[in-house]
């Protein structure tokens, strides 16, 4: 099995293995459940022949989809146990483009010889799942949970030795006068007098009792906000901290400085949203699939210059650091 270091995803990628494997005895059994391990966008998990037993000995396969295949999905596929990758190259945004995903689904509920396993990304599951109802075919479903905050920084920080990361806090505000005493006048005995009242400014106020809250520690407050933005995906949070890092100091500052606030309109919007389905697709694969429903040159140039999408040659991706703000602005558009 390949995976990422750290104990927390060997322990996560250790339970997904657990469970697949119950499937696999269940099998040998008698009693078969097609599986759908759901993962989201820029994590990885792979799943060997070898990682999986079968006590009746029978035949285990794998095949990896990293695009949309040129025949039938199931064509090369061999075992009694088929292990299914990269599941969410099987449609097609064109017209007709989900026959090959449903001829896919009758193909493997027809073929109950066979257990199935696959590994979807977890955003074009939901997607499919409303469009062609992908979950009635997968009796076992398997997501890979998000990373609590104290789980991101134990795989970031492993590779560093204790004290080698300066964590600082941003210099504090000077701090203010709350009260301040202004003259008032008045009158007694028939004489006008002038004293001092307080008057409290409440802003000053505001800041203060924000800063007084129980602080948290600079490498905590760094963290945390790691996590508050990479919603907790490992992919999202580490590119979070490269682009923070100016070795060997990070302050809070940096954290939130590294990711790009953006807005998108409808086109880009259904751009973006194909383009985090895929994981990584070609333009090529985009112009086929999108055809002229949106002006998709325009539209990619966009994207890069707003910091939303990057390209290692003609593939795109979404900019992993700017990950939480692409899911915010997909969601007002109704997309995610």
């Amino acid at each position: 099995m390949t995976m990422e270091t750290g104990e927390p995803l060997r322990r996560t990628h250790a339970a997904l293995l657990e469970s697949i494997q119950a499937t696999v005895k269940a099998f040998d059994e008698g009693a078969r459940g097609n599986v759908a391990v759901l993962v989201p966008p820029f994590s990885s998990f792979a799943v060997m022949p070898r990682d999986l037993h079968s006590s009746k000995g029978l035949s285990i396969s794998r095949t990896v989809l990293s695009g949309f295949p040129d025949g039938e999905p199931l064509d090369d596929v061999n075992g009694s146990i088929a292990i299914l990758e990269g599941c969410h190259h099987l449609y097609r945004m064109s017209i007709g483009g989900f026959a090959v995903l449903r001829k896919f689904l009758r193909d493997i509920e027809e073929d109950d010889g066979r257990l199935f396993i696959t590994v979807w990304n977890a955003k074009a599951w939901k997607y499919l799942d409303q469009a062609v109802g992908l979950g009635a075919h997968f009796p076992v479903q398997l997501r890979m949970p998000e990373l609590c905050q104290n789980e991101l920084r134990d795989i970031i920080m492993e590779k560093y030795d204790e004290g080698e990361i300066d964590f600082q806090y941003d210099d504090m505000p000077t701090k203010e006068p709350i009260v301040e005493w202004l003259p008032h006048e008045y009158s007694f005995m028939g004489k006008d007098r002038e004293t001092s009242l307080p008057r409290i400014d409440g802003n000053a106020l505001r800041r203060a009792l924000l800063r007084r809250k129980v602080y948290l520690s600079a490498e905590e407050k760094v963290f945390s906000q790691i996590h508050y933005l990479s919603k907790g995906n490992l992919g999202a949070a580490q590119e979070i901290w490269i682009r923070s890092l100016d070795y060997p100091v990070i302050r809070p500052s940096y954290v939130l400085n590294a990711c790009k606030r953006f807005m998108m309109d409808n086109g880009e919007a259904f751009v973006a949203a194909n383009i985090l389905r895929k994981g990584k697709v070609s333009m090529e694969e985009m112009r086929e699939d999108i055809g002229d429903q949106v002006p998709l040159d325009l539209i990619v140039s966009n994207l890069r210059n707003k910091g939303i999408v990057n390209s290692d040659g003609s593939v795109l991706k979404i900019r992993a650091e700017n990950l939480s703000f692409t899911l915010d602005s997909l969601a007002k558009h109704g997309m995610v």
